[in-house]
């Protein structure tokens, strides 16, 4: 990937839990906090309602990195797009 400015899309969707603060996590693009205790079903108001977060992302060494941090249950992203 060249070096330069990128959007970075996430989606998600709760598709197993049917209730707020069941999971929770971070999430880092390129070593920076984008989203921080993170809760899908409280964030989508429901079970099996998809959206998609936005994120401006510099790469300065050809490389996006995607990392997770579950808090409460395992962290989970529906869909990647840059």
């Amino acid at each position: 990937m060249k070096n330069g400015s990128y959007d970075v899309w996430l989606y998600f969707s709760e598709n197993y839990h049917n209730k707020a603060n069941e999971r929770s996590f971070d999430v880092k693009i390129n070593g920076v906090t984008k989203l921080s205790g993170f809760d899908i079903y409280s964030e989508a108001g429901g079970s099996f309602k998809e959206f998609a977060k936005f994120f401006p992302v510099e790469v300065t060494d050809g490389l996006i990195t995607i990392a997770t941090t579950g808090h409460k249950d395992v962290a989970t992203i529906n869909g990647i797009s840059v």
